[in-house]
């Protein structure tokens, strides 16, 4: 729904928010009858149900259908090495810049034991279908474990802190309300967990005194 053609390595196919604008003759049917959903045979069509991180929806929506794709397990994640060698170059070119560094893994609420209510909420396999099939939700737990997994394995490889969100937040909706966004409960243990390694780490007290000092962060990082 948010691409235009085949996965490349430099996101060229992912038009994102400007999607509809980009392919609009094309992709108005598909708005229309993912609203108007219900009046089609469930056949055709698989439902999302949108909770919102206050449970009420978002903009009044609760629920949005798209064209019905077949679960398939997914072994290949072909953004994988995209994935790592970016976030490689932006470590360095941060440190480059005399910043510090802090990455953090995607907590996700992927489980393979989701109740079939819990699973309508999942939103990223079935707007991301592509030739009438989507990515099991085995898949999506596997897919998601192995992408965290090249974050932490980065952290180690580079001395970057890391704060491992993934293994911090409960799989469930009291903190998430779809599949990686945060109801309140799940920002607030966001903030938390990196507010308290930013404090352990006494970053604030180096930082400020290398300002005493008359030192840039810069220099520090040469």
């Amino acid at each position: 729904m948010l691409t235009e053609g085949p996965y490349w390595s430099d996101y060229r196919h992912y038009l994102g928010a400007t999607a509809g604008l980009a392919t609009q003759g094309r992709k108005l049917h598909l708005f229309v009858a993912g609203l108007a959903g219900h009046w089609f045979s469930d056949l055709r069509f698989d439902q999302m149900r949108i909770d919102g991180p206050e449970g009420k929806g978002i903009h009044g929506v609760r629920a949005y259908f798209v064209p019905k794709a077949y679960p398939v397990d997914v072994t290949d994640w072909k953004s994988l090495p995209a994935f790592e060698r970016n976030l490689r170059d932006f470590v360095a070119i941060a440190r480059s810049k005399g910043m510090h560094v802090l990455l953090a893994t995607q907590p996700s609420l992927y489980r393979d034991d989701l109740t079939p209510t819990q699973q309508q909420l999942l939103a990223f396999p079935l707007s991301h279908h592509f030739h009438g099939e989507r990515a099991s939700l085995h898949s999506m737990v596997e897919g998601m474990r192995k992408f965290n997994d090249a974050a932490r394995r980065l952290a180690k490889q580079e001395g970057v802190d890391l704060v491992d969100l993934e293994r911090q937040m409960p799989k469930t909706t009291a903190y998430l309300y779809d599949d990686v966004h945060y109801t309140k409960a799940g920002n607030e243990l966001i903030g938390n967990a990196l507010a308290d390694n930013i404090i352990e780490s006494t970053l604030i007290d180096r930082v400020m005194e290398e300002r005493r000092n008359g030192v840039t962060s810069a220099d520090s990082a040469r």
